[in-house]
């Protein structure tokens, strides 16, 4: 995994399968306000939706190092707090929390099923 990213590669791949190789698609989560991110590179996140309705999230900061451009929250299908966001998946997010301490999102980055064999055409080497 590159030290300049957050996410793994393997799930870095997975958001990009599941947003169509476009941070377009997904939604905006400002948390920029909150007192349990990890660094100040995990604040404001990016989520799509895969084939199960799970959400898939990287942060903003991996999507700028992915797509090599400032990422314009008003570009995005939406935008929503992270209040928001949690609120509306608690039932999903609280089943899937390991340390009820943690942020509910801060996990999420890495406990996804591996890429499936197909490669990205925009990024072959992931």
């Amino acid at each position: 995994m590159n030290s300049l990213y957050i996410s793994s590669n393997a799930h870095l791949c997975r958001f990009l399968q599941v947003s169509g190789n476009s941070w377009h698609n997904a939604l905006y989560i400002e948390c920029s306000h909150c007192s349990r991110a990890i660094s100040k590179k995990c604040r404001d996140l990016l989520c799509v939706f895969d084939e199960e309705a799970r959400p898939v999230l990287i942060p903003r900061h991996d999507a700028e190092l992915l797509w090599q451009t400032a990422i314009d929250k008003t570009d995005c299908v939406a935008v929503l707090s992270r209040n928001i966001f949690v609120e509306l998946h608690k039932s999903w997010l609280f089943s899937h929390l390991d340390d009820p301490s943690a942020c509910p999102l801060s996990g999420l980055y890495e406990d996804l099923p591996p890429c499936n064999t197909q490669k990205s055409p925009v990024f072959p080497n992931l």
